[in-house]
């Protein structure tokens, strides 16, 4: 079966530290699962003013993706804490509403920067407001991840930093044209390459998981899915916050075979828009 697979993949442009190139196959499941979220997310959503839980439908959804995302970033099993502070405009008061206001702050950039081509300095710009905060190390604020951080804060060593500045660019050119680099890919499968490779490379010195998510929200904006500011994929992944670490350990302990991933994220975008229809 793994042989059959492998004459149905086509190399992603990115290499694992193994030398081995990413690859991708798209089974009938994705074509499912993308024929999905064509139809469903190319619908206008109604925004109602009430949301979901105060102000409008969008703003609230911010929070809680804020939220969620930081909670999936913490080591600890951190409880997505309340968002009332958000929703009365007052200063955080500990290090989680900290945490979460500056990712808050980081996913408002992106809506201004949703038409703007990704450079590694808008990254360093999206990092250093994930991390400028009271409670942060000022240390790893706007700086791309150094060999002395050691081996990286998500669920595997990530690739030395040696190289690490072209890979940042080949990242940039992919998520700006993948056809300008001979990659014909479905923008929503796109989007969620975007999210893995930052996963896997983890360019900066902290903050690599937030800012992955928020990329895919850049992503998908940019690619003309408008309708997905109204969706918290972090939420649904909080939700069954193994099956995330497992989908993408399945990745690299498998020839840097990106399917897994793809399939979990395709699944849990559903999941997103099917919880937002149903509020």
């Amino acid at each position: 079966m793994k042989w059959a697979r492998n004459r149905q993949a086509k190399n992603l442009p990115f290499v694992g530290k193994n030398g081995e190139a990413f690859n991708l196959v798209t089974p009938a499941c994705v074509l499912t699962q993308l024929n999905w979220l064509e139809q469903n997310l190319r619908q206008r959503y109604p925004i109602s003013e009430a949301g979901l839980g105060g102000g409008s439908g969008a703003a609230q959804v911010r929070m809680v993706e804020a939220a969620s995302s930081c909670a999936l970033d913490s080591v600890a099993e951190m409880r997505v804490p309340r968002l009332s502070f958000l929703q009365e405009g007052r200063e955080p008061q500990n290090a989680d509403e900290w945490m979460i206001s500056s990712n808050h702050q980081a996913l408002e950039l992106i809506l201004g920067r949703s038409a703007a081509e990704l450079t590694p300095d808008l990254m360093l710009e999206l990092q250093r407001l994930l991390v400028s905060h009271p409670f942060a190390d000022s240390s790893k604020v706007g700086r791309f991840r150094m060999e002395e951080d050691g081996i990286g804060e998500l669920w595997h060593d990530p690739p030395k930093v040696t190289g690490l500045e072209e890979r940042l660019f080949r990242i940039c050119s992919f998520a700006n044209d993948p056809v300008a680099m001979g990659i014909l890919i479905h923008p929503i499968v796109a989007s969620v390459i975007l999210h893995l490779m930052i996963l896997y490379d983890q360019p900066f010195a902290a903050a690599n998981g937030r800012l992955a998510r928020a990329l895919f929200l850049w992503s998908m904006l940019k690619n003309g899915y408008e309708h997905a500011e109204l969706l918290s994929l972090s939420s649904v992944l909080i939700a069954a916050r193994g099956h995330y670490e497992r989908s993408f350990r399945y990745v690299v302990s498998d020839g840097n075979d990106a399917t897994y991933f793809v399939i979990h994220q395709l699944d849990a975008l559903i999941k997103a828009c099917q919880g937002y229809r149903a509020e």
